[in-house]
């Protein structure tokens, strides 16, 4: 599949029922299961961030399209590399950065180049979605957000975070 429009979280479910989010696809992201490419699902999971459109493709499609241009097929092998790095750069966090971090990061993330040049910028998404996304539990979130509001890095609202200073923000993902 390939992600059109919108956001779709990747993620795995260990037995105790958390959830582990192995990436954040947006636009033009291939995920799912391709045999040409050697994606597996394996027991993952794929859950929209809120609207979007995807793009079904079968085995066969992805391996015309990889062939019919190198351009293409450098540009999915670039993209596959980069979520690779997303993941090791995700595993070293949950290791390595507290919850605020972790929660500043992510925010960060979704913030994307929007939040680029010190302008606010809104973030959909419920404390929920964000304990799902950095890997703790909705009160631990709440406090991380709460915590990152009193520094003036960012203002709550019902279903949405607004990221008052980018900058800022990126500095406390430690």
């Amino acid at each position: 599949m390939t992600v059109k429009r919108g956001r779709v979280r990747l993620f795995r479910m260990v037995e105790d029922g958390r959830t582990v989010t192995t990436a954040i696809a947006g636009p033009e992201t291939i995920f799912g299961e391709t045999k040409t490419l050697g994606l597996r699902m394996n027991g993952a999971w794929a859950e929209a961030m809120g609207p979007g459109m995807l793009c079904l493709m079968s085995d066969a499609d992805v391996r015309g399209l990889l062939l019919s241009d190198p351009r293409i097929a450098a540009r999915v092998v670039e993209q596959l590399g980069q979520r690779l790095a997303d993941c090791e750069q995700r595993l070293t966090d949950m290791v390595c950065k507290n919850v605020t971090e972790r929660t500043a990061g992510t925010l960060c993330t979704l913030a994307g180049p929007a939040g680029e040049g010190g302008r606010p910028v809104s973030v959909k998404l419920t404390h929920e979605q964000l304990a799902r996304l950095t890997g703790t539990t909705r009160e631990r979130t709440t406090k991380a957000l709460g915590d990152l509001a009193g520094q003036g890095l960012i203002r709550l609202r019902r279903g949405s975070v607004l990221v008052l200073d980018p900058d800022g923000l990126r500095r406390a993902r430690g």
